[in-house]
């Protein structure tokens, strides 16, 4: 047992120096060229070396029957490189070197659909600093029944043209995601979705229901529609779109025991 520890150990800061280098490498180039924008073949060599360290890292890590989006790259169609860190699960235990937390149950009471999806939720809840809650409160509406709060109707990996896959990301508004992305990658999509109504919160400045009317209709549309004195509301699906995921926010939020917003 010993012995499999001391490998834990020794892998576990292998991988925390390979973690290392690649922020170095990342942090030099912030330094010599900032903003971080590459273009042309500078950006494609760039990109290229990236995801070679990043292959090499989930090498390693799959052989340990982890799996990781880790540093993961966000490549842009105008030739711009981010770098964007998010949470594996994998932490460095110093009583445990390389224990791989597992994660929490699900809500008894959570809807079934959602008790795979609920770490990808969280994880993208966290990163982008939403509640978990109003991310449910948006795959029900888009591809839930809206007529039931918690039951799912639609197939979420069907599209009806224009908005595509759990998160109902809209073709047309957002190309990046369709250039980079798999729309039926579940992790993707939801991570999309969370960043597109984070920023949509701060634009409101934190007004749920006129956060999500911008989800579905656009900021624009939200803006001159409250500017003329209409109700956010006014310009979405239905005419409730805002006000209905609000209502299941407030749902969900008690199904994950987070009490009322």
């Amino acid at each position: 047992m010993a012995g499999r520890e001391k490998a834990a150990a020794e892998i576990a800061g292998n991988l925390e120096q390979l973690g290392h280098e690649l922020r170095s490498e990342f942090n030099r180039a912030v330094r010599t060229i900032a903003p971080v924008t590459f273009s042309g073949p500078v950006a494609q060599l760039f990109d290229r070396r990236l995801r070679a360290h990043l292959a090499e890292l989930n090498a390693i890590l799959a052989t340990m029957g982890v799996a990781t989006d880790d540093l993961r790259v966000v490549g842009r169609s105008d030739g711009e490189l981010s770098l964007r860190r998010r949470s594996t699960g994998y932490r460095k235990n110093p009583g445990k070197p390389g224990t791989h937390t597992r994660p929490a149950a699900a809500p008894s009471d959570l809807p079934s659909q959602y008790h795979r999806l609920l770490p990808l939720v969280e994880r993208s809840a966290t990163g982008h600093h939403v509640s978990p809650a109003l991310l449910l409160a948006i795959m029900d509406r888009e591809t839930g029944d809206p007529r039931r709060i918690g039951f799912g109707g639609r197939n979420p990996a069907v599209t009806n043209g224009n908005d595509f896959g759990l998160m109902q990301i809209n073709r047309a508004a957002h190309p990046d995601f369709f250039a980079h992305h798999d729309w039926r990658d579940p992790a993707a999509n939801i991570d999309y979705g969370a960043g597109v109504i984070a920023a949509d919160l701060r634009h409101y400045d934190g007004n749920v229901a006129r956060a999500a009317a911008a989800y579905n209709a656009g900021p624009g549309n939200v803006d001159r529609a409250l500017a003329a004195g209409h109700s956010a509301d006014s310009v979405t699906a239905g005419g409730d779109y805002g006000s209905d995921v609000a209502r299941r926010y407030e749902h969900f939020r008690r199904v994950l025991g987070l009490g009322k917003g």
